[in-house]
């Protein structure tokens, strides 16, 4: 994929950054290697609401957020490449 150098040490967030500017228009990316490196993406709202939560429980460390759904390279492209 291509992208800004400021975001080379994040692949998680490239890749969001790059499918959203397939969707609107720009510059298709290109996948390297077999596009099936996968993550469990989460949504900012889950974030939130698990440090809310471990406040009220006063719950005090590190805490894995995560929507426990693996995500591969090729799944989030294969679906903006049909809209």
């Amino acid at each position: 994929m291509s992208y800004p150098k400021k975001l080379a040490s994040n692949v998680g967030v490239t890749f969001v950054a790059s499918a959203v500017s397939m969707l609107l228009g720009f510059p298709v990316s290109v996948i390297c290697w077999d596009g099936k490196q996968s993550r469990d993406f989460t949504l900012a709202k889950n974030v939130v609401d698990a440090n809310i939560l471990s406040c009220e429980l006063n719950k005090i460390g590190v805490f894995n957020i995560a929507c426990g759904r693996r995500i591969t390279i090729n799944q989030p492209v294969n679906y903006t490449n049909k809209l």
